[in-house]
C-alpha cells in the first residue's frame, strides 16, 4: 500500500515540476498496481464483500 501512494505522490511531484514523460511513468505504475491490487482481493479465496 505504501509503495502505491509513494508512486501516487511521485507522480503529483513530477507534474509539479513539469517533467512529463516521468509522470506518465508513474502513473501508469500505479495504476497497474491498483488494478492488481484489485484483481487480487476479488479473485483471492478471502471473503470481502466485493
Amino acid at each position: 500500500m505504501s509503495i502505491l501512494f509513494t508512486f501516487y505522490f511521485l507522480t503529483f511531484f513530477t507534474i509539479y515540476k513539469k517533467k512529463k514523460t516521468l509522470s506518465y511513468l508513474f502513473f501508469t505504475i500505479s495504476t497497474l498496481i491498483s488494478i492488481g491490487m484489485f484483481f487480487y482481493h476479488t479473485t483471492s479465496s478471502l471473503n470481502l464483500n466485493f
